[in-house]
């Protein structure tokens, strides 16, 4: 997958390169957006680019597609709304406590029979990295490690 952006136009081109060849796609799009990815990790970056609201859903424009290995679709936009408490939230994860942001994470297009079901993040204060979300149906999505690597990596960026 290849999306190139052209900033100032807000103009998308999409590529997916598979066995069944290449498919290309454009698009404007506007407002700010984020390219979604298959990495938990970095599912809740786009909230890096805009402060979530306290008080009310934040609304983040999301492209998607659901090309994994072969070609189904161009992409999608999505607008996603993001819900976050006021007071921090604890956790255990693995053995250790962790105090995050919750979120809930909903689509604004959903199907109408699951309107009411919402994606529950457990964000870190660093970066919005997820430790844990909670998917409609009990789906639990979590990290299995955390580690610094701070100390492994000290002497590879001197000031």
């Amino acid at each position: 997958e290849q999306y190139t952006v052209d900033i100032q136009d807000k103009h998308v081109h999409y590529k997916f390169s598979g066995i069944d060849g290449d498919h290309e796609f454009e698009r404007n799009v506007s407002g700010k957006f984020h390219i979604s990815t298959p990495s938990f990790v970095t599912s809740t970056l786009m909230t890096q680019m805009k402060k979530m609201n306290a008080t009310q859903p934040t609304t983040y424009n999301v492209l998607t597609t659901n090309n994994v290995w072969s070609f189904e679709a161009d992409f999608t936009e999505n607008i996603i709304l993001i819900e976050r408490t006021l007071d921090p939230v604890d956790i255990k994860l693995n053995d250790k406590d962790l105090t995050t942001t919750h979120c809930k994470m909903r689509e604004t297009n959903d199907d109408p029979k699951h309107r009411g079901e919402a994606a529950n993040f457990y964000l870190s204060k660093h970066f919005n990295i997820p430790y844990k979300a909670v998917f409609p149906g009990d789906v639990e999505v979590r990290i299995d490690r955390l580690k610094t690597y701070e100390n492994d990596y000290k002497t590879m960026f001197k000031s």
